[in-house]
């Protein structure tokens, strides 16, 4: 594997690399600044291009890590030299980009992949077992928001492609794409613009053929709780922290939870869980299910 891009992201992907696989070449514009990334995590090769990367044969998947601003072309350039693509989100600006993109990789049999971290969590396939029973999902709200006031702030770049949208509502919204049964569909949308000109405010209006919807609400001028309510036929679910891991206690609960519930009438209960993903980040989920006798 190869890295373009090698700014923040990149350092806490290279720490985190799976020891059983190889990171084996990185690439900045600058040849210093890609040797110094690659003395800092021992890999082999250095590049001052990403062109020098794409065309490595040793190299058979690119991790793109740059602004997003920059993601069209740099995937593009590394499909095209034949390499499959694990892309930071958001994975392009917008969905023309994106389709194109995704017709190279067929036309190349090549794995095209954005690197979302909320459909590779543990946590919510669990989920998926805990809501089995509670009936039809019907109505999902989303909120996400938070300060950034630096006009310096990449967040509010234009010219990064900044942003609430393509930045924390990627978030939000793989997190309602994640728990709906069919793919989503807009139905109406707002914003505000930054004294930058990129959206500090942003609403959408979700729903889908299953007569499910949804509801986003993203800020980056307020600190918005991260907080999901997914609200079923039987029960509701809160989710505060959507990028927290499941546990063993969590699974060992939400069984026990759903076994004695049945036949007792409306039971309301609060299940806290803490879990500590990080040795510096205490992450709380916290999960309500009011589950109701069957009808």
């Amino acid at each position: 594997m190869g890295i373009v891009g090698l700014g923040r992201i990149a350092h806490n992907f290279a720490k985190f690399f799976p020891a059983a696989q190889t990171l084996y070449g990185v690439a900045a514009r600058d040849i210093d600044r890609a040797q110094a990334f690659a003395d800092e995590f021992n890999v082999p090769k250095a590049y001052g291009s990403y062109a020098d990367l794409f065309a490595d044969p040793d190299i058979d998947i690119v991790y793109v890590a740059t602004t997003h601003n920059f993601h069209y072309a740099n995937i593009k350039a590394a499909l095209l030299a034949g390499k499959h693509v694990f892309a930071e989100k958001s994975i392009t600006l917008n969905a023309r980009e994106l389709s194109e993109l995704i017709t190279i990789a067929k036309q190349k049999h090549l794995i095209l992949m954005e690197a979302q971290t909320i459909y590779h969590m543990p946590l919510y396939p669990a989920l998926d077992d805990a809501v089995a029973d509670l009936g039809k999902l019907r109505t999902i709200q989303v909120s996400f928001g938070i300060n950034a006031t630096d006009p310096q702030d990449r967040l509010l770049n234009p010219d990064l492609a900044g942003g609430a949208l393509l930045d924390i509502g990627i978030y939000a919204l793989s997190f309602v794409r994640r728990l709906m049964s069919a793919s989503p569909k807009l139905v109406a949308t707002q914003m505000t613009r930054s004294a930058t000109g990129v959206d500090d405010q942003s609403s959408f209006l979700l729903t889908n053929d299953h007569g499910e919807q949804a509801t986003v609400v993203l800020n980056l001028q307020a600190m918005m709780p991260k907080v999901g309510l997914a609200a079923y036929d039987h029960a509701s679910c809160k989710f505060l922290n959507t990028h927290a891991q499941i546990t063993p206690r969590l699974r060992s609960l939400v069984k026990n939870l759903r076994q004695s519930a049945p036949g007792i009438g409306i039971i309301p209960w609060l299940m806290k869980f803490l879990i500590w993903p990080k040795p510096w980040k205490l992450a709380i989920t916290q999960l309500w299910l009011g589950l109701m006798t069957p009808r």
